[in-house]
Protein backbone atom coordinates (compact mmCIF):
# COMPACT_ATOMS: atom_id res chain seq x y z
CA UNK A 1 0.00 0.00 0.00
CA UNK A 2 0.97 3.49 -0.58
CA UNK A 3 1.08 6.59 0.97
CA UNK A 4 1.20 10.54 -0.76
CA UNK A 5 1.54 13.72 1.23
CA UNK A 6 0.82 16.96 -0.31
CA UNK A 7 3.22 19.83 0.49
CA UNK A 8 3.31 23.36 -0.07
CA UNK A 9 7.24 23.74 -0.92
CA UNK A 10 9.84 21.71 -2.57
CA UNK A 11 11.58 22.09 0.45
CA UNK A 12 9.42 20.97 2.77
CA UNK A 13 9.26 17.82 0.34
CA UNK A 14 12.73 17.55 0.58
CA UNK A 15 13.30 17.85 4.05
CA UNK A 16 10.14 15.20 4.85
CA UNK A 17 11.63 12.91 2.27
CA UNK A 18 15.09 12.96 4.13
CA UNK A 19 13.29 12.79 7.47
CA UNK A 20 10.80 9.92 6.94
CA UNK A 21 13.40 7.61 5.04
CA UNK A 22 15.30 7.37 8.24
CA UNK A 23 12.09 6.42 10.22
CA UNK A 24 10.96 4.15 7.71
CA UNK A 25 14.20 2.26 6.37
CA UNK A 26 12.45 -0.67 4.51
CA UNK A 27 10.17 1.52 2.05
CA UNK A 28 10.88 3.48 -0.48
CA UNK A 29 10.21 6.95 0.10
CA UNK A 30 11.21 9.50 -2.28
CA UNK A 31 9.36 12.92 -3.37
CA UNK A 32 7.80 13.88 -6.81
CA UNK A 33 8.43 17.22 -7.96
CA UNK A 34 9.06 19.15 -11.19
CA UNK A 35 12.81 18.27 -11.20
CA UNK A 36 11.99 14.34 -10.59
CA UNK A 37 11.54 11.17 -12.67
CA UNK A 38 7.94 10.09 -13.13
CA UNK A 39 9.39 6.62 -11.50
CA UNK A 40 9.83 8.64 -8.05
CA UNK A 41 5.73 8.70 -7.88
CA UNK A 42 4.57 5.48 -9.26
CA UNK A 43 7.02 3.35 -7.11
CA UNK A 44 7.23 4.63 -4.19
CA UNK A 45 5.70 3.54 -1.05
CA UNK A 46 5.68 6.81 0.43
CA UNK A 47 5.76 9.90 -1.61
CA UNK A 48 6.36 13.92 -0.80
CA UNK A 49 5.33 16.13 -3.70
CA UNK A 50 3.39 19.30 -4.44
CA UNK A 51 -0.54 19.95 -6.00
CA UNK A 52 1.25 21.25 -9.10
CA UNK A 53 3.30 18.16 -9.72
CA UNK A 54 1.08 15.41 -8.86
CA UNK A 55 -2.71 17.24 -8.75
CA UNK A 56 -3.83 16.27 -12.06
CA UNK A 57 -3.56 13.70 -14.59
CA UNK A 58 -1.98 10.52 -12.34
CA UNK A 59 -2.70 7.14 -11.29
CA UNK A 60 -0.78 5.77 -8.77
CA UNK A 61 -1.59 2.50 -8.25
CA UNK A 62 -2.40 0.83 -4.63
CA UNK A 63 -2.65 4.28 -3.16
CA UNK A 64 -4.22 3.98 0.22
CA UNK A 65 -2.99 7.58 1.92
CA UNK A 66 -3.39 10.62 0.98
CA UNK A 67 -2.15 13.54 3.15
CA UNK A 68 -2.67 17.49 2.25
CA UNK A 69 -1.18 19.34 4.64
CA UNK A 70 -1.81 22.81 3.05
CA UNK A 71 -4.69 25.12 3.55
CA UNK A 72 -6.48 24.71 0.16
CA UNK A 73 -10.21 26.21 -0.23
CA UNK A 74 -10.33 25.12 -3.60
CA UNK A 75 -12.85 22.98 -5.43
CA UNK A 76 -10.86 21.58 -8.04
CA UNK A 77 -7.42 20.99 -6.11
CA UNK A 78 -9.32 19.70 -3.24
CA UNK A 79 -11.32 17.05 -5.40
CA UNK A 80 -8.13 16.33 -7.61
CA UNK A 81 -5.92 15.63 -4.53
CA UNK A 82 -8.55 13.49 -3.23
CA UNK A 83 -9.01 12.23 -6.72
CA UNK A 84 -5.60 10.20 -6.62
CA UNK A 85 -7.47 7.41 -4.44
CA UNK A 86 -9.82 4.80 -6.09
CA UNK A 87 -11.31 1.96 -4.99
CA UNK A 88 -8.55 -1.16 -4.14
CA UNK A 89 -10.90 -4.36 -4.00
CA UNK A 90 -7.88 -5.88 -1.52
CA UNK A 91 -8.87 -7.98 1.18
CA UNK A 92 -7.15 -7.29 5.18
CA UNK A 93 -6.49 -10.63 6.88
CA UNK A 94 -9.77 -10.31 8.36
CA UNK A 95 -11.45 -10.22 4.43
CA UNK A 96 -12.31 -7.10 4.77
CA UNK A 97 -12.03 -4.31 1.39
CA UNK A 98 -9.23 -2.24 2.97
CA UNK A 99 -10.19 1.66 2.83
CA UNK A 100 -8.60 5.00 1.18
CA UNK A 101 -8.16 7.59 3.37
CA UNK A 102 -7.67 11.15 2.06
CA UNK A 103 -6.28 13.34 5.41
CA UNK A 104 -6.30 16.70 5.83
CA UNK A 105 -4.74 19.34 8.79
CA UNK A 106 -6.51 21.81 9.96
CA UNK A 107 -4.55 24.38 12.68
CA UNK A 108 -7.23 25.77 14.42
CA UNK A 109 -5.55 28.93 15.85
CA UNK A 110 -6.06 29.84 11.83
CA UNK A 111 -9.09 31.63 10.68
CA UNK A 112 -8.69 30.78 7.21
CA UNK A 113 -7.96 27.00 7.88
CA UNK A 114 -11.22 26.55 10.21
CA UNK A 115 -12.84 28.37 6.96
CA UNK A 116 -11.16 26.08 4.91
CA UNK A 117 -11.91 22.97 6.99
CA UNK A 118 -16.08 24.02 6.42
CA UNK A 119 -15.80 24.23 2.68
CA UNK A 120 -14.40 20.73 2.48
CA UNK A 121 -16.77 19.76 4.94
CA UNK A 122 -19.94 21.23 2.61
CA UNK A 123 -18.19 20.32 -0.70
CA UNK A 124 -17.29 16.57 0.44
CA UNK A 125 -20.49 16.28 1.79
CA UNK A 126 -22.20 13.03 0.37
CA UNK A 127 -19.49 12.17 -1.79
CA UNK A 128 -17.41 10.08 1.08
CA UNK A 129 -17.97 7.76 2.92
CA UNK A 130 -17.18 9.74 5.96
CA UNK A 131 -15.98 12.51 7.62
CA UNK A 132 -14.21 12.66 11.22
CA UNK A 133 -12.23 15.03 12.94
CA UNK A 134 -9.40 13.47 14.79
CA UNK A 135 -8.59 16.56 17.05
CA UNK A 136 -4.58 16.48 18.73
CA UNK A 137 -2.79 18.89 21.19
CA UNK A 138 -0.19 19.11 18.89
CA UNK A 139 1.12 22.35 18.70
CA UNK A 140 4.16 23.68 16.67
Amino acid sequence: DKAAFYCTTVDMCNYLTTEIQTLFPDKVVNKYTSEDDYENLVESDIVFTTPGSAGTGVDIKKLRRVFLSIGVKSSQRNFQIKGRLREILDLDSNGVVKDTVFYYFVCTDIHQHVDYHNFKRFKFKNRVKSHEEIVTDFVL
